[in-house]
């Protein structure tokens, strides 16, 4: 992922993206993380451009993100030694 886009997600802004997939994955993985819900436009452009597979699959990884985020938070487990937390605490 160029640093350009994970600077941009880091502050909250929408990265510039130009490949359709990347667009469409961005979409539904901010919706889903924001609403815990997927509008239809996005569903639908993200089963156009994946499938209905695929865009299982997709709704799945935000899902485990999401666990693997909370259990990390919830037992505040630290960063290994000699990193940086990545975002404004």
């Amino acid at each position: 992922v160029p640093t350009e886009v994970v600077n941009a997600i880091k502050v909250g802004k929408t990265p510039t993206l130009t490949d359709p997939g990347d667009v469409a994955t961005y979409a539904l993985a901010r919706e889903l993380h924001q609403s815990q819900q997927l509008s239809d436009a996005t569903f639908a452009s993200a089963v156009d451009l994946f499938g209905e597979a695929g865009v299982s699959e997709l709704i799945a990884l935000c899902g485990f993100y999401g666990l693997v985020s909370m259990t990390l938070n919830g037992f505040d487990v630290p960063l290994p030694d000699g990193a940086d937390y990545p975002f404004p605490r």
